[in-house]
């Protein structure tokens, strides 16, 4: 066998548990974040795929893509940057 005593077998185990416990409230928040990024970027790009970004909605006021300035796409970016 291994020479380990079982109460080190149940020792290593108990601390590999808790190391993967950790690991995985690790993982879930970074996938948290990555759902919010995904979030920001996919709102940037529907914006900037939106025909109605590049069109006169009244005759007066020129097209949302003109005032933009790239606002959206910057908003989006420096979320990523927080």
């Amino acid at each position: 066998m291994s020479g380990l005593s079982q109460e080190q077998i149940n020792k290593n185990l108990f601390d590999e548990v808790q190391r993967l416990k950790k690991k995985s409230r690790h993982d879930e928040e970074e996938i948290r974040l990555l759902k919010a990024e995904n979030k920001r970027y996919r709102n940037a790009l529907e914006f900037y795929a939106d025909d109605t970004t590049y069109t006169n909605e009244f005759e007066d006021c020129p097209p949302a893509i003109d005032m933009d300035w790239g606002a959206v796409a910057k908003t989006a970016l420096e979320g990523a940057a927080e």
